[in-house]
């Protein structure tokens, strides 16, 4: 089992600004590093609301009995709906830690090349009805959407091929676990992978993980909704490890911070927009190299951070 450290801590615990007797939303529990220290600095005055759509995340964390954390099985799309039903109007800050926990790459069907298993990918089968998995996704989908899919989520050069190849390969056999996608990846032309000596499977495996989990679509929703459950000065951390969201959340941050949002042909301002978020991270917070160096995963985060006007 994989040893879980929280990305980006220490920025995270600063800048959220904590209160004592405040309420903070961590959306995306996971192992629950990051809300555990927030609830201790947070006091017993304090409230966290703990999300998360994995039910195992949650079990596992409703055993350390943290009596400042209420944890929701939920996903952080829903945030009106969720807070609508415990009764919170606005909140002090909002957690968004959008990489996969270490246990989930563990115990998630499919999640890991380096595991030989069923091509689920699904986070929760109890609302999935199993159907709509990775290896559904692989024996069904078109040539557009599979490349779709691959150019879009993977950010791969070569996607046509691989396409190609597992268009060719469920032909003749339908996929069903991981290995059988990993040696088709494994026969593929992956230059910048064998520059950066990462895995091709890497960002394969990843695309899919995304589109069965809808986790782009999932975020935009959640950008459109956050702002008005947060008290004016409250603050927004959200952490990516995909360039796709970083990109997402950096262009609603610039776009909710502008005081016009016209097109450049317009020669005249007629959107009447205010700016409504203040950005606190011109550029994105790294990890630092001793980070790094103790937990590897770490290497591709990215913290930015915006503030309600």
């Amino acid at each position: 089992m994989r040893k879980h450290q929280p990305v980006l801590l220490k920025p995270v615990i600063e800048n959220l600004r904590l209160k004592k007797n405040g309420v903070i939303v961590d959306c995306t529990l996971g192992d629950g590093g990051h809300c555990r220290q927030i609830a201790q600095r947070m006091g017993k005055k304090g409230l966290v609301i703990a999300l998360d759509y994995d039910r195992q995340n949650i079990k596992r964390f409703e055993k350390l009995n943290i009596k400042n954390v209420k944890t929701v099985w939920a996903n952080f799309k829903d945030i009106d709906l969720i807070l609508r039903d415990l009764k919170i109007k606005k909140v002090d800050g909002f957690l968004l830690d959008l990489g996969f926990s270490s246990r989930q790459l563990d115990t998630v069907e499919g999640l890991s090349f380096q595991e030989n298993g069923f091509l689920s990918m699904v986070l929760d089968k109890t609302q999935n009805n199993n159907r709509i998995n990775a290896a559904f996704i692989l024996n069904n989908f078109s040539k557009k959407q599979l490349q779709a899919i691959f150019r879009e989520y993977g950010e791969i050069r070569n996607f046509k091929e691989i396409v190609e190849k597992i268009i060719r390969q469920r032909k003749v056999q339908e996929f069903q676990n991981t290995g059988q996608l990993k040696k088709i990846v494994e026969s593929c032309n992956f230059k910048e992978f064998n520059r950066k000596k990462i895995h091709p499977a890497t960002k394969v495996f990843m695309a899919l993980r995304i589109a069965v989990n809808q986790e782009i679509e999932n975020l935009k929703i959640f950008l459109n909704k956050f702002e008005k459950h947060l008290k004016t000065k409250g603050r927004i951390c959200v952490i990516t490890f995909h360039s796709l969201e970083d990109r997402i959340v950096k262009k609603y941050f610039q776009r909710q911070a502008k005081k016009c949002i016209c097109s450049e042909d317009e020669m005249i301002c007629n959107c009447s927009h205010k700016p409504s978020l203040k950005i606190i991270t011109k550029k994105p917070i790294r990890p630092a190299k001793a980070e790094i160096f103790k937990n590897p995963k770490s290497r591709s985060a990215k913290l930015r951070i915006a503030q309600k006007i």
